[in-house]
């Protein structure tokens, strides 16, 4: 808007630039090659604006979290896959430049928050370690065994829980 009393209008869709050369010819049409640049024009520049976009950007990074104590399993799951996904991002963004073009698999972190264990595991599903696991689950449900036996089985088996 521009003009005595603001009563003219110029609009445009592609850019400020664009905008402000329309108001420029319509202001001055004997001058067609003239341009102006619409950053300048309209302020977009000014130190200012830059700084409240810094902090618009920086009041969406520092969201306020949920203790752990009080989030339920499945907000403890979600920040699980984020972490771990992060994580990995970050260690083969690294790998390359420690190992160079050898390859480096992540295949499990263990790690723990406020006296709270978390396993993140990057392998793929092994169906025949998984029905290893659950028949070792079931032998221990149906039978009792001894703590010499459980303690052979929690040391050829990192999975299961330790006394």
């Amino acid at each position: 808007m521009y003009g005595i009393n603001f009563l003219e209008e110029v609009q445009s869709n592609i850019s400020s630039t664009t905008a402000a050369n329309a108001v420029l010819r319509k202001l001055f049409p004997l001058n067609e090659k003239s341009l102006i640049s619409g950053v300048h024009l309209f302020g977009i520049h000014l130190v200012t604006l830059k700084q409240a976009r810094e902090n618009i950007s920086i009041k969406e990074n520092n969201i306020q979290l949920i203790p752990l104590e009080n989030c339920s399993k499945s907000t403890l799951n979600k920040r699980q896959r984020k972490f771990g996904h992060q994580l990995k991002q970050h260690v083969e963004s690294e790998a390359n430049k420690v190992y160079g073009n050898d390859k480096v698999t992540l295949k499990k972190i263990s790690y723990s928050v406020r006296d709270m264990d978390f396993q993140i595991n990057y392998e793929e599903k092994n169906d025949i370690k998984e029905k290893k696991l659950i028949s070792v689950a079931k032998a221990i449900d149906f039978n009792y065994i001894p703590r010499e036996g459980y303690r052979a089985l929690t040391s050829v088996e990192q999975d299961l829980q330790r006394e």
